[in-house]
């Protein structure tokens, strides 16, 4: 099963302790709030369950553990080399196994759901990591990845002046 595999291939083998996959049909504890804009209206999500995102938004991880996790999918990416790696409309690269994107010299992944929105970034050689997760969701855009991007391209702006 699905639980299982995600606990043998990625949890253990990292040494994820605070990490789990919860596809459960009530609340978590612990859950920060999440809002998402429903005709106009900001409405209170957090009550949704976790079941119907199953892999896509039934992980659940605490920061320290998403900076283990991330040094790990930037190795990962970087071994591939470019292997089954499309570019996206906006020039992103993606790396299919993790669904890993590529941004100048950082590797992450990113996601939202209703009242979510989160986008994960770090380069292996300098250990920057660039945590976004934002409370609310509108109009199916995910404003973390704005904001990661838009932090890794002040970074490489620095880096070359």
């Amino acid at each position: 099963n699905l639980k299982q595999e995600i606990d043998n291939r990625i949890i253990k083998p990292l040494d994820l302790t605070n990490t789990s996959f919860e596809p459960t049909t009530h609340r978590l504890e612990n859950l920060m709030p999440g809002y998402e804009y429903k005709n106009g209206n900001l409405c209170d999500v957090t009550d949704l369950s976790t079941h119907w995102g199953w892999a896509a938004g039934s992980i659940v991880s605490t920061i320290s553990d998403l900076t283990i996790y991330c040094d790990y999918v930037s190795k990962f990416a970087k071994m591939q080399n470019g292997w089954l790696s499309h570019k996206t409309s906006n020039n992103l690269d993606y790396y299919y196994g993790f669904h890993t994107m590529k941004i100048e010299s950082f590797y992450g992944h990113g996601g939202s759901l209703p009242g979510y929105s989160c986008y994960l970034l770090c380069n292996d050689t300098t250990k920057i990591i660039i945590v976004a997760n934002i409370q609310i969701n509108q109009n199916n855009i995910n404003p973390a990845t704005s904001i990661g991007e838009f932090i890794v391209n002040k970074l490489i702006q620095k880096s070359c002046s």
